[in-house]
């Protein structure tokens, strides 16, 4: 399976890299809106501000960047990789 992305064209590996950056940025969107709305939150009043912040520039970053790559516009692919590294310290650094 994971020979089957490496053997595709590059072109259509980067649509797919976008499109999971994309839906993982609205995801996070959407999911941190619905949180919002319920006012089940964990954290303190200036540790949320910062911990949002983060979140959503890193939602918006893949977003952008994920529209980007399917534009095939310059620096798509280095924004692109800063928005992927900060999912990944998020993902890594949760509780």
């Amino acid at each position: 399976m994971c020979n089957l992305f490496f053997m595709t064209p590059f072109r259509t590996r980067l649509k797919t890299i976008a499109f999971f950056s994309m839906i993982i940025g609205i995801g996070i969107i959407v999911s941190w809106i619905m949180i919002l709305i319920q006012g089940d939150l964990p954290e303190g009043e200036i540790a949320l501000g910062f911990h949002l912040f983060s979140e959503f520039f890193m939602a918006i970053v893949l977003l952008i960047s994920g529209i980007m790559l399917f534009r095939e516009m310059r620096w798509a692919k280095e924004i692109n990789i800063g928005g992927l590294g900060m999912l990944i310290y998020s993902v890594t650094a949760a509780r």
